[in-house]
C-alpha cells in the first residue's frame, strides 16, 4: 500500500506561495486604478516598480524561507507604496484647491472675522485693488472699505432687513479710486479660527447706471409734479376768472344791482336755492316815469347818475334776503321774500317818498310799479308778466 505524501512534502511550490502572488498581485492593481483615477504619476511609477519586483521574484527558484522572506518584503514594499500613493494624493488634492481659489474669475478674500486681517487674496483680487500680494495680506478689510463704521453698521442692519445675503460697500483701490462692490461673505472653520470666505463682484457700472435711472425717475416724478400743480393752478385760476367774470356778469356795472341774467337762477325751481327757504314772496316791477325826459334834457350823465339814485335807494329800504334787478334801461323788478302785497305796496311807497323828497336834482324823481305775490313753486316768468302789466296801469293813472 502507498504511502500519501502531505501536501507540504510534495513537489512544487506550496500553496500559501499561489496565495500570496495573488493578493500581492491585487494589491499592485488597486495601486495602478487609483493612481489611473488620479492622474497621479508617483502612482505609476511605484505601480511599475511593483511589477518589476513582482517579475524578478516569480521567475527566482529559491527554498521555503527565502521565499518567504521575499513574500514579506514585497508586502512591505506595497504598503510602502500605498502609503506614498497616498500622500501624493493628499498633496495633489491640496493642489488642486488652492488652484481654484487662485484662477477662479472672481475677486476672492479670506479675512480674519475678529480682527479684519486679510489671510489670503487671489489673483485677481490682487489686480483689482492693484496692491502686491505682500500688501494686500499685510491689510485689513477696514483699510480698504471706504465707508465710516457707522455706515458699514448700516448698511450691514439694511442688509438683515431686507434679507439678503450680501452687502454693498465701497472698497478704495491703490491709486485712490472708490468702486462700489457688493460682497458675499460666508464664515468657515481652519484649526478653531473663524474665516469669512469672501466673494467680492464690482458693480460700480451697474450702481451708476441705477442711480441715473433713480435720478432721472425723480427728475420726471418733479417734472410731473410740478406738471399737475401748474395744471391745477391754471384751472383754479380759469374758475376763479369764471366764477369773476359770471359774478360781473350777473351784477350790473352801472347801478351795482343784479342783471337781467339773474333772472335765470331765479325762474329755475332747481337753482333757486334762496327762494325754496321761503314760503312765498311779492314780485315788485317799476319804471321810471319820464326817464327819456330827464336824458335828452339833462343828458345821460344826469340821467345815469339817477339809475344809481334810484338803485341806492331801493337797497337802503331793502332787507337783507331781499333783491334788487335791473331789468332794462329804466326798470327793476323787487324780489321780497315772505312778503305779502299789502307789505310791498307799503315798502314800495316808503321808497317812492324818499325819492319824491330828494333835492339832489332839479327835477322829481318819479315811477310806477305793479305787484304779483307767488308761492316759491311758482315760476316768476308769468309772475313778472302780471306785474309788468298792473304797473302800465298805474303808470296811465300817473300820466292822467
Amino acid at each position: 500500500m502507498a504511502t500519501k505524501i502531505p501536501p507540504s512534502k510534495r513537489r512544487g511550490r506550496p500553496t500559501y506561495r499561489r496565495n500570496t502572488f495573488d493578493n500581492f498581485s491585487q494589491g499592485v492593481a488597486i495601486v495602478f486604478i487609483v493612481s489611473f483615477l488620479s492622474n497621479c504619476q508617483i502612482g505609476r511609477l511605484l505601480v511599475v516598480f511593483n511589477l518589476f519586483v513582482l517579475t524578478k521574484y516569480q521567475l527566482l527558484r529559491v527554498n521555503e524561507s527565502m521565499w518567504q522572506w521575499r513574500c514579506s518584503m514585497r508586502k512591505n514594499i506595497l504598503i510602502i507604496s500605498i502609503l506614498i500613493l497616498c500622500v501624493s494624493f493628499a498633496d495633489d488634492f491640496e493642489y488642486d484647491y488652492e488652484d481654484i481659489f487662485e484662477n477662479h474669475d472672481l475677486i476672492r478674500l479670506i479675512i480674519d472675522a475678529d480682527t479684519g486681517a486679510i489671510k489670503h487674496a487671489n489673483s485677481h483680487a490682487i489686480d483689482f485693488y492693484g496692491y502686491s500680494k505682500e500688501q494686500l495680506l499685510s491689510m485689513k478689510i477696514q483699510d480698504i472699505n471706504a465707508l465710516s463704521p457707522q455706515e458699514v453698521s448700516a448698511e450691514m442692519e439694511a442688509a438683515l432687513n431686507e434679507e439678503r445675503n450680501f452687502f454693498v460697500f465701497e472698497h478704495q483701490l491703490s491709486n485712490g479710486e472708490v468702486r462700489t462692490v457688493e460682497v458675499y461673505s460666508y464664515p468657515i472653520m481652519v484649526n478653531d479660527n473663524k474665516l469669512l470666505f469672501s466673494v467680492v463682484i464690482d458693480i460700480t457700472e451697474k450702481a451708476e447706471l441705477q442711480s441715473s435711472l433713480i435720478a432721472s425717475r425723480t427728475k420726471n416724478v418733479y417734472l410731473l409734479s410740478a406738471t399737475s400743480l401748474l395744471l391745477v393752478a391754471i384751472l383754479i385760476m380759469i374758475w376763479i376768472n369764471r366764477s369773476k367774470y359770471k359774478k360781473k356778469a350777473l351784477i350790473d356795472p352801472l347801478t351795482g344791482a343784479y342783471s337781467r341774467l339773474y333772472l335765470n337762477h331765479l325762474t329755475s325751481k332747481s337753482k333757486n336755492e334762496k327762494r325754496k327757504h321761503h314760503m312765498f314772496c311779492s314780485l315788485v316791477q317799476i319804471d321810471l316815469d319820464k326817464f327819456k325826459y330827464i336824458n335828452d334834457t339833462f343828458g345821460h350823465k344826469i340821467g345815469d347818475d339817477v339809475l344809481k339814485t334810484v338803485v341806492a335807494t331801493i337797497k337802503s329800504n331793502l332787507r337783507n334776503d331781499d333783491i334788487v334787478i335791473r331789468y332794462g334801461g329804466d326798470e327793476f323788478i323787487l324780489v321780497l321774500m315772505e312778503c305779502d302785497e299789502n307789505t310791498a305796496i307799503d315798502l314800495v311807497e316808503r321808497i317812492r317818498s324818499s325819492l319824491l323828497n330828494s333835492s339832489k336834482y332839479p327835477f322829481k324823481i318819479q315811477f310806477s310799479y305793479g305787484i304779483q305775490q307767488i308761492t316759491y313753486q311758482e315760476d316768476l316768468s308769468p309772475a313778472i308778466q302780471l306785474a309788468d302789466e298792473r304797473m302800465y296801469e298805474d303808470k296811465k293813472r300817473n300820466i292822467q
